[in-house]
This record gives structure tokens, sequence and C-alpha cells, in this order.
């Protein structure tokens, strides 16, 4: 996966650069919203409205920043994508006439389209959250510390634990993410052999068996 970040690195930085903003504007309203509380328990209006007017302005950065991270973040994993289904076809291109036809055409398909999502869903995307979730403990640390320090060690002990914690499920989630790769290769080579006959099964009167592999395969 880090070759494919470095071949989009320029995409990557802006795109970690707006999570680090967002995530900024986020931290900074919690303080706002925590002075202007402290103000109307004060009984200080002037500076509640002070507080509660740049607190309304943050929160638009918030929201406009969040919205160009949730569609810069698709765009930069369509970029990726690209990047791996060219190195995935370039390594087709190499192949020998028998090894290539040692597999079904469909695992290749299942390569560029089921296991890209895998990789997405399971890689990409929690990449990119881990690390805005890096930046929002960073500016929240630095934040809890003007208030005390005992606030930031307790924050960094739970920050340990919630990372640690799902180390415990890597190896089985990667031994899942395995099986469900092979699964994929076998359920669209199962399908296109089924629809491959289509004329033979559709002269024999035999096209409910279309309905009954498929659904046989999406069991499997």
């Amino acid at each position: 996966m880090n070759k494919y970040l470095k071949e989009n690195w320029q995409q990557v930085t802006l795109l970690i650069f707006l999570m680090a903003v967002t995530e900024f504007f986020t931290v900074l309203a919690s303080v706002f919203n925590a002075n202007s509380l402290y103000a109307l328990v004060a009984h200080n209006l002037k500076n509640f409205f002070y507080q509660i007017s740049f607190l309304l302005l943050i929160w638009l950065g918030v929201i406009l920043f969040t919205y160009l991270v949730v569609n810069y973040t698709q765009v930069v994993i369509q970029d990726i994508d690209i990047s791996i289904r060219h190195h995935i076809t370039q390594k087709i291109e190499k192949l020998s006439y028998e090894t290539f036809h040692s597999k079904n055409t469909g695992a290749y398909v299942s390569w560029l389209n089921n296991d890209i999502t895998i990789i997405n869903e399971s890689g990409l995307q929690s990449l990119f959250i881990v690390i805005e979730g890096v930046f929002g403990v960073i500016f929240a640390l630095i934040s809890l510390t003007a208030y005390h320090w005992s606030l930031t060690v307790t924050a960094i002990a739970m920050a340990f634990i919630i990372i640690l914690a799902p180390k415990i499920m890597d190896r089985r989630l990667q031994k899942s993410n395995e099986a469900l790769t092979k699964e994929n290769e076998q359920f669209v080579s199962q399908v296109e052999d089924v629809l491959s006959g289509f004329n033979f099964l559709y002269a024999l009167f035999a096209l409910p068996m279309v309905t009954k592999h498929v659904r046989q395969a999406s069991l499997d």
C-alpha cells in the first residue's frame, strides 16, 4: 500500500492537510463552546455573545472543510484504485499463455473489482480515519493541557487503549480478508460459467438453473 500512497503523494498530502484543518477547527469549536458556557455561568453576556459569534464562524469552517474532506477522500481513493489496477494489468500482461489460462478470467475480474473494494473499505478508508483521528488527538491534547496536565495524561492513556485494542484482531481480520478474496474469485468464475451457458440452457428449457447456481455461489 505504501507504494501506491507514494505514487499519489501530492493528493494524499493535500487530503491530510484538509483533515488537519478540519480537526483543528473542530477542537477550536469545543474550546469556544466551553468558553461560552463559562461566560454564561458568570453572567457575562457580552463575552458570551462574543464567544458564540466566533463559535458559529468556526462551525462554518468545520462544515466547509468536512465537505472538502469527504469529497476529496473519494477522489484520492479513486486515484489510488487506478494505480493499483494499472499495476495489476501490467502484471497480467507479463504472464505466459499457460499461466494466464491457469485461472478463470473471473479471477482477474475479481482482482480488479472486488479486491479493490476490500482495499478501499478495509484499507484506505480506515487509514484516512486513523490519520484524521491522530490530528484530532494531537489538537485535543494541546487543548486539554491548557486546562490541566492530568487531563492530558488520562487522554493519552485512553488513546493507547483505543489504538492497541484492535491489534488483537489484526491476524484474524487478515485471514478473513484473504478468504473473502478467494471466495470472490470463485463467485465471479461460477457466475461467468453459468451465464456463458445461457444459450445451451435456453435450448434445454433449463434457465432456472441460472438462478439456482448463482444463489448457491452467493451462499458459498
